[in-house]
Parts: C-alpha cells; sequence; structure tokens
C-alpha cells in the first residue's frame, strides 16, 4: 500500500510521541536522484541546427547498470578506453584460444559505429520531439457524411503549459488552427528491461494413415542481451497483444516477448513568445521534465506479507445524536487510517534504510 509523503510524514511524527523511536529527518544530498535528467544542447559545426540531448544520472535495474546507444565518434572520452581495451582483451582471448590468426588486428568501432555508452559514464540520449498543441498532428480523424465536418482526436496540452500561452489544437480541421502564445514538443524516455521469454511451440505430423500426431513444447528463451537500455521515442505507446489466430489457440502456439518497456519520464520543449523568427531552431527553447516511475527510491525495505487489516474504530450515537454521527465518522477517519499505516509499518521485517519522498 502506498502512502503520500504528507502522510508518511504525520504517521512518523505520531510514533515519535507513543514510542521510543527516533527519526532523524535530513536534507537532500548532492548526489542527483536516479533516472534524472539534464538537458544539454549539442550544436555540430557540419549541420546548420543543433539538437537537444539528456544525460540521465545513473541508476540499477536488477543490480544491472542501463546503457545508451552513441555513435563511437561522440562517444566521452572515458567511453572509449573501455571500449578499446575491452577490443584488445577480446582480440587477445581470441588467439589463445586458436579461435582467428595471430595476424588479425584489433577491432575498433568505426566513428559512426553504434557503441554501448553507461549512464554512468555521461551517456547522452537524443531526444525526437512530437508536436502538441496549436500545429500538432491528430491521433486520428473522423469525419460526419451530414454536416461535412472532419474532426480529429489530439493530444491534450497539460494544464501547466496552457498557463504558460500554449493553446490546445483545434479539434475542427477544416477550421483555422487555433491561435497560441508559444509551441510545445515531447519526447518519451523508456527503460526496455530484457527478460526470459516464454515459448510455446507445436509440431504436427502425420503418425499413420489416419492418426495424426500434435507435439506441444514449452520452453523459455534468454535474451541475447541481458542489460538494460534507454530509448527515446517521439511518442511512447504501450504496446498492445497480437490476436492469436485459430490454429495458435487451438495447439497453443504463442511467443511472448522478451523484453519490458517502462514509461520513465516525458521531456517537454516549450518555446519562448511568438512569433519566432526560426522554427526549426530550438536552441532557445526551454525544457521542462515529467517523472513518471521511479526506481531505486527505497533501499533495505521488505515487502509487507500477509497484511492484517486493522478493524476501524466506530462509535454510534442513538436519536436526536445521531445528527453528530457525520463529525464523529470524519474525526474516526484519521485515526483510522494512522492505525492501519502504523500497523502496516511495524510489519515490516527491516526498517533500515534510505528513503527519499517524492
Amino acid at each position: 500500500m502506498k502512502y503520500e509523503a504528507k502522510f508518511w510524514l504525520k504517521l512518523l511524527h505520531k510514533v515519535e510521541q507513543y514510542l521510543p523511536r527516533k527519526f532523524v529527518n535530513i536534507g537532500a544530498s548532492s548526489r542527483p536522484h536516479p533516472w534524472q535528467i539534464r538537458p544539454l544542447w549539442h550544436k555540430d559545426s557540419k549541420a546548420k541546427y543543433g539538437e537537444w540531448r539528456g544525460v540521465i544520472s545513473a541508476g540499477l535495474v536488477n543490480c544491472l547498470p542501463a546503457y545508451v546507444k552513441m555513435k563511437y565518434g561522440e562517444a566521452p572520452e572515458q567511453a572509449k578506453a573501455r571500449i578499446v581495451l575491452q577490443a584488445i582483451e577480446d582480440l587477445a582471448k581470441k588467439k589463445s584460444t586458436g579461435e582467428i590468426g595471430k595476424e588479425t588486428k584489433s577491432t575498433i568501432p568505426k566513428p559512426d559505429d553504434l557503441v554501448k555508452i553507461y549512464l554512468d559514464e555521461n551517456a547522452e540520449i537524443k531526444f525526437h520531439w512530437r508536436k502538441i498543441g496549436s500545429d500538432g498532428s491528430p491521433d486520428s480523424v473522423s469525419g460526419n457524411s451530414n454536416s461535412g465536418g472532419i474532426t480529429g482526436v489530439f493530444e491534450k496540452v497539460p494544464d501547466f503549459f496552457k498557463r504558460l500561452g500554449v493553446a490546445d489544437a483545434n479539434t475542427k480541421l477544416l477550421d483555422k488552427p487555433a491561435e497560441t502564445q508559444r509551441l510545445l514538443r515531447a519526447c518519451d524516455i523508456v527503460l526496455n528491461q530484457p527478460r526470459v521469454g516464454l515459448v510455446n511451440t507445436s509440431d504436427i505430423s502425420s503418425a499413420a494413415i489416419d492418426t495424426t500426431l500434435v507435439s506441444i513444447n514449452p520452453a523459455f528463451s534468454l535474451p541475447s542481451d541481458r542489460e538494460p537500455f534507454l530509448t527515446a521515442l517521439a511518442k511512447f505507446t504501450t504496446p498492445e497483444p497480437k490476436s492469436p489466430k485459430f490454429d495458435d489457440l487451438i495447439f497453443q502456439r504463442f511467443i511472448d516477448s522478451q523484453v519490458d518497456q517502462f514509461h520513465l519520464s516525458t521531456v517537454y520543449l516549450l518555446s519562448p513568445v511568438l512569433p519566432l523568427l526560426d522554427k526549426d531552431d530550438l536552441s532557445g527553447w526551454q525544457c521542462y521534465f515529467k517523472y513518471n516511475c521511479h526506481h531505486n527510491l527505497v533501499h533495505a525495505a521488505q515487502q509487507i506479507e500477509n497484511r492484517v487489516e486493522f478493524k476501524p474504530l466506530s462509535l454510534i450515537v442513538p436519536l436526536a445524536g445521531g445528527v453528530a454521527q457525520p463529525v464523529i465518522n470524519y474525526i474516526l477517519a484519521e485515526a483510522n487510517f494512522f492505525a492501519q499505516a502504523a500497523l502496516d509499518f511495524y510489519q515490516q521485517r527491516n526498517l533500515a534504510g534510505k528513503f527519499y519522498a517524492v
């Protein structure tokens, strides 16, 4: 069960009042929160326009570090040194086992080759934008044969950006676009976590003239790369399962995916006040971040097993005193809430750890 930070602090305060326990509240450390994004403007001398990238503070997924695919020529120096050293070690290992000839040189990636750059190596992820608001593209379009109108369904502008002057798109596509003071772009950061997949295949063969043998073989499939990685998508959509065919249902055939996807955060890019000298030049725009998923928030905390439900306190006032019943119930509601929260708190096996309130 999850509790908001304000109720958690009130719970700790009540525990300190009635039990011999002491809680120490300290401020946030200088170390950035895992998965926090720092925007970075990158300008290539060969390109007309620059681009926005993000440097993400390192986090672990099941004790494994996450990486980003980058061009070798743009990789940080410490990452290049690691890649070169790894190539030399792999070459020496293959020569010692006789897999390749002694005259073969080490395979150092070319400048445009994509390589793994881990987050703690200051990896940079390139943002890919979608348009939100008055100049956005509709997610779907429908027409009315009676009126001749065409209506589009658009992604809504968050209220925060509406207060800054960004207008929603006009749903009537044949009318003029909605007037707006600013433009808005967005990009989704997705964490891809490889995992073991389930596979169930079937073989059909003729055992005799009028007999068919069906062999069903359930098994596991292992991903070729177990390390989690981050991708930047213009818009993340939850993958929908494919509709099974009739023979797949009959013979129980299926192939499971080997990766889970988590929508970590959304990056918003807000333009200056219109008009703009060049809409394709994003250097003067401002980045905002919305974090949807938090990892590494709790350390050394145990999952609550066999949660015991607290029986709420109640007080029934008969006859004319029933007029005060709603007030009495309201007063007891907070007490019942903290009683259940305290019961959850003391059912944990280990109370030591570091907690982040978000």
